[in-house]
């Protein structure tokens, strides 16, 4: 949902957790999709963000860092809703003696919560001969309002200053590691309905032109 996906790094890749010059790095990051469209309706996204390094110096320039990540989805008529509130852990281990080269490891778990009202959804079978008619559509008595489940994430990146004008980054991150059931359908509850892993990638750089500007294509 995000254009700017750099705005939110811990939603790209775990491993990103304390990936920053500083001590402390929050974001928050608002999308509103579509309004002149589906009014009221309109698709709204936040997520906020806050990591910060919490162990310094474990051996030489290494560190722990740790972060969490909140992220909220509203999505057409029918409310469709999905919340996330994920913790996460990453650590940096700095390789070779000038510290030019990062390699970083990061875990993330949380938990999930996703509703919808269906009382704002129309069914085809529920309209007999152009009119509505609600009490013909029997699949609304198994369809809950809401499901939650937790989740885990990984990912891992590598970083490297080749020069002190050009820098870059690659990483890989995997979702829903654990595939935890989701289904709205209280019939399917017993059956295989788990949440597909998701996979991301990333590549970036960082092109020093002058003191005060930088290129990064990402």
């Amino acid at each position: 949902h995000f254009t700017q996906f750099d705005a939110s790094p811990l939603i790209l890749n775990p491993a990103n957790t304390g990936a920053f010059n500083g001590d402390w790095r929050a974001s928050v990051v608002y999308r509103d999709q579509w309004r002149s469209i589906a009014g009221n309706s309109a698709f709204k996204t936040y997520a906020a963000s806050f990591d910060m390094p919490i162990i310094r110096d474990i051996s030489v320039d290494d560190y722990l860092a740790g972060g969490v990540q909140l992220y909220n989805d509203r999505a057409g008529d029918g409310n469709l809703t999905n919340f996330s509130a994920l913790l996460s852990v990453a650590y940096q281990k700095f390789l070779g003696e000038d510290a030019r080269k990062v390699l970083t490891v990061g875990l993330q778990g949380g938990y999930s919560q996703k509703s919808i009202d269906w009382s704002r959804l129309y069914f085809e079978n529920e309209f007999d001969e152009g009119q509505w008619n609600p009490g013909i559509n029997p699949d609304r008595n198994f369809l809950g309002t809401g499901d939650g489940y937790f989740v885990i994430n990984a990912g891992i990146s590598y970083a490297q200053a080749v020069s002190d004008n050009f820098s870059f980054t690659v990483g890989a991150g995997v979702n829903n590691i654990n595939q935890p059931l989701e289904t709205f359908d209280t019939r399917e509850k017993s059956v295989d309905v788990g949440l597909g892993m998701r996979y991301t990638g990333q590549l970036g750089a960082i092109i020093q032109v002058g003191d005060r500007f930088a290129l990064k294509p990402a």
